[in-house]
């Protein structure tokens, strides 16, 4: 008796396990908000007064399918630094995107933003010497509403610069 109860029980708990294990939260990508940066293009330009950087880069921003509601992301800086490295060899610098800030994602949006380095100012010697001297990465903060307005850190692939000596 105590045996064939045993065994009902397990016979009843293996399927209530199972689908209890697959009705949990999604993934975090399901339901926050991802962003990375692909096709960069970056370049130096011998100026009248110095080098200056150009290029451009694509950012990508798509709001998890399961997502509670709606975001509105906004930027907040970039900078170029070592790949895999610390520190900025040009910080705050300001490209242009093909969208107005902040974006406004729904539940299960994508969208791709150019963002292009403006004709402006004139690095440095030691800026255009470091931006040379080996791979960078691009690095942006985000923030968007449904995260709390937290900080989304992103990182691009490590790149070469373009039209270095």
């Amino acid at each position: 008796m105590l045996r064939r109860s045993l065994r009902l029980a397990l016979a009843l708990l293996v399927p209530v396990l199972a689908l209890s294990s697959g009705s949990g939260c999604g993934s975090k990508d399901s339901v926050a908000l991802s962003a990375w940066i692909t096709n960069p293009q970056l370049g130096l330009e011998s100026g009248t007064l110095g080098e200056r950087l150009t290029g451009s880069f694509v950012l990508n921003l798509e709001l998890g399918p399961e997502a509670s509601g709606s975001t509105s992301v906004s930027l907040e800086d970039f900078a170029l630094a070592p790949a895999g490295g610390t520190g900025d060899l040009v910080p705050a610098f300001s490209p242009e995107p093909s969208e107005t800030f902040p974006v406004k994602l729904n539940a299960g949006d994508k969208k791709q933003i150019t963002l292009t380095i403006p004709d402006g100012d004139t690095l440095s010697d030691s800026q255009s010497s470091a931006l040379c001297a080996s791979d960078v990465e691009i690095r942006a903060s985000l923030r968007d509403t449904l995260g709390d307005n937290a900080i989304t850190s992103v990182r691009s692939a490590a790149i070469s610069i373009a039209g270095c000596p």
